[in-house]
């Protein structure tokens, strides 16, 4: 129950975050093409979305340069993955995927500390999220 608690909250997360660099695109002149390094948490346990997605939050404050797959994998398709072939599709991005080590190791100079929750109070997830993007 409490994962999918999280889950749902890191799914919101993903969802605001989508919708900002959709907003982003749309501002932008049509000739502007970005590039994407993408990472796939489909089949990525939660504290390992956890990380990535706070690091998607960090890395993109200026302008897109991470997005992250983050729907499992199901019948009904994966919007994430929909949003990013669509915007493909109409030239406003290309995108290369990558590994967690490599966006780690990419981006790590955007880092500048950690925060850490305490495991046994699941609720401070979203407080060292939310400090984890000031």
């Amino acid at each position: 129950m409490r994962i999918n608690k999280i889950l749902v909250v890191v799914g919101i997360s993903g969802i605001l975050l989508l919708s900002t660099f959709l907003i982003t695109l749309m501002h932008k002149p049509i000739k502007a093409i970005y590039h994407l390094d993408v990472i796939d948490l489909r089949e990525k346990d939660y504290k390992t979305r956890l990380i990535i997605l706070s690091l998607q939050g960090i890395v993109n404050r200026k302008e897109p340069k991470l997005y992250v797959l983050w729907e499992s994998r199901d019948k009904f398709g994966n919007p994430s993955e929909e949003w990013l072939k669509y915007c493909e599709s109409k030239g406003w991005i290309s995108y290369e995927e990558i590994s967690i080590e490599s966006a780690l190791k990419k981006y790590k100079d955007e880092i500048e500390g950690f925060v850490v929750y305490d495991p046994n109070f699941r609720h401070t997830i979203n407080v060292a999220t939310t400090m984890s993007g000031l």
